[in-house]
């Protein structure tokens, strides 16, 4: 496995990328967030038989009696905290993202960021709340304008949330993975548009343009099919790297569990840190089953676990036994998962490593034609 795939570490990887607020501030953008949705479904399903706001009162956790219909009043007022809420899909979802988006964490025990994910549905939120005749309306009865238009404004607060969507998507994108939270938006097959390499760059759009004229320096390489302008993920990649802004993906998992189902993996790298975690995970659990789990795999292939340092034993896993679904299957076993779908998912990982190097190639030979 690569260096950085072995750093399993919970703090941000320093790079020059500039994180554009804290999440602090996202936590605080979240609870706005909520509370404005809390205070649309009263207008849905507010009954005049039940106390003010009771349903969506205890949503939020806050104690009954509060008014959430005045426009003055901001979460702090109501008695909201983050430690009510935190547990929410809205809150749990955008954290993910956050920490993917601009630290590049990725937590293996949480659910893929794909077609089929809440994040999904809370862009898709987050993108019509942007916009929403509601939060204008509602603006317009506040009488703080620091409440509408200020660092914690209903709309500011939206934007900064579709900010972490957009963001976490374009990092999906430059990764390689081709099946993405926010794809109804309409990805571009071909790579990344400007906007997306902007935002994984910390620059505004309008300098990546400009530091794509073929003329500069290190210029930023870019494909003109006469409609739109696309960078490719190799390019991307390379023009972040050389930029200083490239954020690493950093693995963990909180847990030690690997949700095979739904989880796909980019590569074998990143399988092949997932498994190292189970491993670690499981001889955590019980000292007494450390032994029978080495014996198990020591039973598949003698060679299969390198034990060169008797506390952190680590998997030997190559492509021969990434593509044999009958070691693999094994393996799965042995780890308490299912063998005949680790097998192939392992398949399908190294099948990714392959396309990823034929894609590497392609670009090269693209890249050495229309260079003079």
């Amino acid at each position: 496995m690569t260096t950085e795939s072995e750093d399993h570490g919970s703090e941000p990887v320093p790079s020059g990328f500039p994180v554009p607020f804290a999440v602090e501030q996202l936590r605080s953008d979240i609870q706005e967030v909520l509370l404005l949705l809390a205070r649309q479904l009263h207008f849905v399903f507010g009954r005049s038989d039940r106390g003010q706001l009771a349903e969506q009162s205890t949503l939020l956790g806050l104690a009954a009696g509060g008014d959430m219909n005045d426009p003055d009043s901001t979460p702090q007022d109501l008695g909201l905290r983050y430690e009510l809420v935190q547990d929410t899909h809205l809150a749990e979802t955008l954290e993910d993202l956050y920490g993917y988006a601009f630290h590049g964490m990725l937590d293996l025990s949480r659910p893929e960021f794909d077609s089929d994910s809440s994040a999904t549905w809370i862009s898709t939120i987050v993108r019509d709340l942007e916009g929403s005749a509601f939060a204008e309306e509602w603006a317009a009865y506040v009488p703080t304008p620091s409440v509408v238009v200020g660092d914690h404004g209903l709309m500011t607060a939206a934007g900064r949330c579709l900010l972490v969507c957009e963001t976490a998507q374009a990092r999906r994108v430059l990764e390689g993975d081709d099946d993405n939270f926010m794809d109804w938006v309409g990805r571009n097959q071909d790579g990344l548009s400007m906007r997306q390499v902007a935002l994984l760059s910390g620059m505004t759009e309008a300098s990546v343009r400009t530091l794509s004229n073929p003329k500069r320096r290190n210029a930023l390489v870019t494909v003109n099919d006469g409609k739109n302008v696309t960078v490719a993920i190799s390019a991307a990649k390379t023009w972040l790297l050389a930029k200083g802004r490239y954020v690493p993906i950093r693995r963990t998992n909180r847990d030690g569990q690997i949700d095979l189902a739904r989880k796909r993996f980019g590569g074998a790298d990143e399988l092949l840190w997932a498994l190292d975690q189970r491993l670690q995970f499981l001889i955590g659990q019980n000292e007494a089953d450390n032994d029978a789990i080495r014996r198990r795999l020591a039973a598949i292939h003698p060679d299969l676990v390198d034990a060169s340092d008797p506390t952190r034993p680590r998997l030997r896993l190559g492509a021969k036994v990434l593509t044999d679904a009958t070691a693999m299957s094994a393996i799965g076993d042995a780890l308490a998962m299912p063998g005949d779908l680790l097998a192939l998912r392992a398949a399908e990982a190294h099948a990714r490593d392959v396309l990823n190097e034929l894609e590497q190639q392609i670009q090269r030979r693209v890249h050495a034609a229309v260079t003079p």
